[in-house]
């Protein structure tokens, strides 16, 4: 061929990754307009034989398409190690978290369904036993119940089998009162000490956690068999929790003025564990009674200045629901109580005398009945068993509104005698000075809530407190401990 023969020049397919075929281009005297050439930008061209352009768009769409799923895949993955990061630092802070709260043992029964044969630490019963202090049986079971690792209350109690508790001052129980006590506000930190005395059955018992002998008295000064059992509480004054913090035998006769170091030390020991003694209660027994002596205190004077501070007072107060139960035990066992004919005057009464005759009549009239004007006396509460004696519901069935209200209809709509409206004015008297003398609720007690309300009940006590002082019990009307008490 000669110089116009026409020349090469290699092109590429677009979008191809290899070298593109060899295709003829015209020479400058020209060329077929029937020849293949490349096609331009922004016209078409014609095609090379075997090119295809939708396999090429096809295989360009796809190379995007895995472009764009790879950016998604990346972002996704970077998201996800966000997220695996985030929730790693949250589960630390988590068991971070319950390791404060929990011990090791606690986690542990976390993972079981069962908690039998999980041995707890010492530290874990040292918890629950705080916990069982300061949230009582019914709140502990409450924490089981939802699932709080915790050991059970037997667990609890089988622990506590080898701690000495001797007769006396319980140190140990005052380092449990600690623990309780760090939990409690100023107000309820506030707690009366409380004596009462138990009979038991006279006899020498092994106790096999010390393997020492009990039966003998313990009490200072004293010596013999025992007969029964002295027991010092502590109460809470403002909420509801009550400790033994001491306990000792004694026999059926006893010098209480050997009761005035015990209360010392348990009054300086409640405040070296953060509690604050603010009375001494007790019935009007005898020992007791050698006790107030001991310390100085009389009806009109019932308080010394406290052990621990000097600026406030120990108060000594004889326990209501004992005063109620003797005055109604004179009154059952046939004691006349004669009222004071100013009171007789004052309240208009047809008598001054308060009898059990009146209430013995009631009963055999609605004895029988379906409707009882009483429900609650009967012959069983005015001839009460040894044991129906010491229950204080039984006095509360004679002094009630329920039996004055009964009394009142015999005299107006079963022509009684009028007498029987003193028992009934008597008895409804004792009623409201019950209430406000034991009463816990601020309608009822004494609260500077309602000032009138509170007027009302500071007459009324003291108006109780004249009456008391000039009752007369019994044939000789002679002055009564439950007086003192009364007072």
């Amino acid at each position: 061929m000669t110089g116009d023969r026409e020349s090469y020049q290699e092109a590429t397919l677009p979008g191809a990754g290899d070298p593109g075929m060899c295709v003829p281009r015209a020479s400058q005297s020209g060329a077929s307009n029937d020849e293949p050439t490349l096609p331009g930008p922004g016209a078409p061209g014609t095609r090379l034989p075997g090119y295809n352009s939708a396999i090429v768009e096809d295989l360009i769409r796809q190379l995007k398409m895995e472009k764009l799923m790879r950016r998604r895949a990346e972002r996704a993955l970077a998201q996800q190690k966000r997220i695996n990061l985030a929730l790693s630092k949250r589960n630390n802070l988590v068991n971070q978290k319950f390791t404060q709260i929990l011990n090791r043992d606690q986690m542990t029964a976390l993972g079981q369904e069962k908690k039998r044969g999980i041995r707890w630490g010492k530290e874990t019963i040292k918890k629950a036993i705080k916990i069982r202090f300061t949230a009582g049986t019914t709140g502990y079971k409450t924490l089981q119940q939802m699932q709080i690792p915790l050991p059970n209350i037997r667990t609890l109690q089988r622990r506590m089998q080898h701690v000495k508790l001797e007769p006396g001052v319980l140190g140990e129980v005052f380092e449990m009162l600690r623990l309780k006590a760090g939990g409690m506000s100023e107000m309820e930190r506030e707690c009366v000490l409380s004596l009462d005395e138990m009979s038991i059955t006279p006899g020498v018992e092994l106790h096999l956690g010390t393997g020492r002998l009990f039966g003998n008295i313990t009490l200072p000064g004293h010596q013999g068999q025992a007969t029964h059992a002295l027991v010092f509480m502590l109460a809470g004054a403002t909420t509801r929790w009550k400790q033994v913090v001491a306990y000792h035998y004694s026999g059926n006769s006893t010098n209480g003025a050997v009761y005035r170091p015990i209360i010392v030390r348990i009054v300086e020991a409640a405040a070296s564990v953060g509690l604050h003694v603010l009375n001494i209660t007790t019935d009007m027994g005898s020992p007791n009674r050698a006790m107030w002596k001991s310390f100085g205190v009389t009806y009109d004077k019932p308080w010394i200045q406290h052990p621990v501070e000097p600026n406030q007072r120990l108060h000594f107060m004889p326990d209501v629901p004992h005063l109620v139960k003797n005055l109604k035990s004179a009154i059952i066992r046939g004691h006349i109580i004669t009222i004071p004919l100013d009171v007789v005057e004052k309240e208009q009464l047809a008598s001054s005398e308060v009898s059990v005759s009146p209430l013995k009549d009631l009963v055999s009239f609605q004895e029988g009945m379906a409707l009882k004007l009483a429900p609650n006396l009967s012959r069983g509460v005015l001839e009460p068993s040894h044991f129906e004696k010491m229950k204080v519901s039984s006095a509360m069935h004679v002094f009630s509104k329920a039996t004055s209200a009964a009394l009142r209809y015999m005299v107006e709509e079963e022509r009684r005698p009028e007498s029987y409206l003193t028992t009934a004015w008597f008895l409804d008297k004792m009623d409201h000075w019950f209430d406000l003398m034991s009463s816990r609720n601020v309608v009822t007690a004494l609260s500077h809530f309602k000032m009138e309300e509170y007027e009302k009940a500071i007459s009324f006590l003291r108006d109780s407190i004249h009456l008391f002082q000039g009752l007369k019990i019994g044939p000789q009307g002679s002055w009564k401990p439950v007086q003192t008490g009364l007072v």
